[in-house]
């Protein structure tokens, strides 16, 4: 009934799977999407930082605000997807690069019920510098603004259509991520 896209070097602390499995037992229905708080580590396993918690509920314009004014961190081990509400809303969110993809498609699953914060256990993500955010040639940089432009305008139109306000911060804004939107 529920997957998670979990990559092969992150770490999934002991008490997850048990506290996933209780929390479905208080509450079944609860939400579409489920998330475990976050600890950075190193590339020997060593715990390098931890942003900020996420509260029990989090309605998804308020990830959007929270996640680009720097409040809150995401990566995608982090989330529980519900089969059902991923298939039905689409699939993976598909952006060049698969550039923000993961946070429209967190937006997208939990735009009915928000995301439920699983209390007590985190993802150790790893920092390894082996992904895309590390390329910073001239040609990756433009595709991965110009990514970003077309992952703000669809979360734009994405949460007017539902009738959900949102706050960007300055820096957002200063990047030029929401050009189409001013």
């Amino acid at each position: 009934e529920f997957f998670c896209l979990f990559s092969d070097d992150d770490i999934l602390e002991p008490e997850c799977v048990r506290l996933f499995y209780q929390t479905l037992e208080t509450d079944p229905e609860t939400a579409d999407v489920y998330h475990f708080d976050l600890k950075f580590i190193d590339d020997r396993g060593e715990v390098i930082g931890q942003p900020g918690a996420y509260p029990p509920e989090l309605p998804v314009n308020r990830f959007f605000s929270w996640l680009y004014t720097g409040r809150i961190d995401a990566r995608m081990p982090e989330f529980i997807f519900r089969k059902e509400r991923f298939r039905s809303s689409g699939g993976f969110m598909a952006f060049d690069l698969a550039w923000r993809s993961d946070n429209a498609t967190v937006i997208r699953c939990g735009l009915r019920t928000g995301i439920r914060t699983i209390p007590g256990a985190w993802v150790r993500w790893r920092f390894s510098g082996a992904n895309i955010s590390h390329d910073r040639s001239e040609t990756a940089e433009k595709r991965k603004d110009d990514a970003t432009v077309s992952f703000f305008n669809w979360v734009d139109a994405t949460l007017r259509e539902t009738g959900m306000d949102y706050e960007l911060g300055e820096t957002a804004l200063l990047k030029g991520y929401c050009a189409n939107l001013l």
